[in-house]
């Protein structure tokens, strides 16, 4: 299975980026995994990546560096899958692309987003990272994820969008995977969580400035 779609065709889907008042309860590890893992065949890796963060995702993709994994940081309303959040908003990807890789790191300068090696990986990954300390009146509430915790995540996502929207396409399409299917061929059935399908994205012609 592998899927086609048109990214205008991404980009005219409603975003509800509304935090969701409570987090999914889970009984256990085993039955969240059943959640995720169900009809893993038939679902795309669109299903894997949080709503938030996927025009990011896009972004990355389009420009030729390949994504593996990402997390947009906080729990959402409308939440596709039913998993919990890293606490730092995150890309997982390639240098696939050493002349983009420097456009990334120029677009990243002077803010909170930075780039770094993940250790744990066999394949040379890196993690796209933004991570902030929140301030006192984040938590003024006692809630482990306060209101304004998301909006800065949700801010940092957008603007690291907008810059890279600037990039000229790499290629006319490319294949998003997901990277449970690098992790299950690494570790065999010790993963937990299947796969979902590949997708193919055919982009939208962004030239590079005159």
């Amino acid at each position: 299975m592998n899927n086609e779609i048109s990214y205008e065709k991404l980009e005219k889907e409603k975003i509800d980026t509304r935090p969701a008042d409570k987090l999914p309860e889970f009984k256990d590890i085993e039955d969240r995994n059943k959640k995720l893992n169900k009809d893993a065949d038939k679902r795309s890796v669109l299903d894997s990546i949080d709503r938030p963060i996927r025009p990011l995702v896009m972004e990355l993709n389009r420009i030729g560096l390949r994504t593996s994994f990402s997390c947009c940081g906080y729990s959402y309303v409308g939440e596709e899958e039913p998993k919990s959040h890293s606490k730092w908003t995150q890309v997982a990807f390639y240098n696939t692309n050493p002349e983009v890789y420097k456009l990334l790191e120029d677009a990243i300068k002077n803010t909170l987003w930075s780039i770094h090696a993940n250790e744990s990986s066999s394949d040379n990954e890196l993690f796209l990272v933004f991570r902030y300390e929140p301030i006192c009146w984040n938590k003024c509430d006692n809630l482990s994820e306060a209101i304004h915790d998301y909006e800065l995540k949700l801010h940092a996502i957008a603007m690291l969008t907008i810059a890279l929207r600037k990039i000229p396409t790499a290629s006319d399409q490319s294949v998003l995977r997901d990277g449970n299917e690098t992790r299950k061929r690494f570790y065999g059935e010790e993963w937990m969580i299947e796969p979902k399908q590949p997708v193919t994205i055919i982009w939208k012609k962004v030239e590079k400035p005159k």
